[in-house]
């Protein structure tokens, strides 16, 4: 819904005015109304010719009546003038927190489908959407777990791709006692979340986001040190 708005800019008491498409849809109750525009702030000073506005704005519902932003890049004819020639789409607010993929970049490299998978889950629960998170996170042990397996042994590759996941951490992981319990840890939580009933209550998400991290920790020393090893004994040869 366009409204004709003023900007305002830092340190100055000159201002612009023109038609902004403010949108009339909340982004907390998802309902249309037409919203109420309190002030406005530019990113950049009043001379700058490319510029960005914020409006402060709330929603007109009385069930809601919450605060949110809505902003606006555009463009002013010249230097210093007032008139503003064009303005670009919304920029678009998630207002959620960004969690980062903090593995060892050889894990990540060598294992990408692991990784793919991992960093979904990282952004499902950065949504909040937490039962969905789970479950990727516990497709992700598996995947980091089994190309793991198959890196090391290549010559069971279709073995390991049609093997349970828990007969996979029994059998090919005995030479990695370490591995092993963290991979089972970790794969005991998932199976918590894809599972109608838990068997671990007193065990959460961050418990077994915590193990997959030390599993994925320890992969990545064992990586480090095989290529130590192809290293120093190509140097000696």
């Amino acid at each position: 819904m366009k409204q004709t708005l003023t900007v305002r800019y830092p340190q100055t008491s000159s201002t612009s005015s023109d038609e902004f498409d403010i949108d009339e849809f909340c982004p907390h109750c998802g309902q249309p109304g037409s919203q109420i525009v309190f002030s406005s702030m530019t990113y950049d000073s009043f001379n700058n010719l490319e510029n960005a506005v914020a409006f402060f704005v709330q929603c007109p519902r009385r069930n809601c009546k919450k605060f949110h932003i809505q902003a606006f890049p555009f463009r002013k004819n010249s230097f210093g003038s007032s008139t503003i020639a064009e303005i670009g789409k919304k920029i678009p607010y998630t207002y959620k927190v960004k969690h980062v993929n903090n593995l060892p970049e050889i894990v990540n490299i060598t294992f990408p489908a692991f990784k793919t998978i991992y960093e979904q889950s990282l952004e499902a629960e950065a949504q909040g959407l937490d039962q969905i998170a789970g479950i990727g996170y516990r497709k992700a042990i598996e995947f980091l777990i089994k190309e793991y397996v198959i890196h090391k042994q290549p010559e069971n590759e279709d073995n390991v791709k049609s093997k349970f996941l828990g007969k996979v951490i029994d059998e090919n992981l005995s030479e990695f006692p370490k591995i092993q319990a963290l991979a089972k840890a970790a794969v005991w939580i998932g199976n918590d979340e894809t599972h109608f009933v838990r068997v671990h209550e007193d065990k959460n998400i961050q418990d077994m986001k915590g193990f997959l991290t030390a599993t994925a920790l320890f992969i990545s020393a064992e990586l480090k040190a095989d290529e130590a090893i192809e290293f120093t004994s190509r140097t000696k040869s």
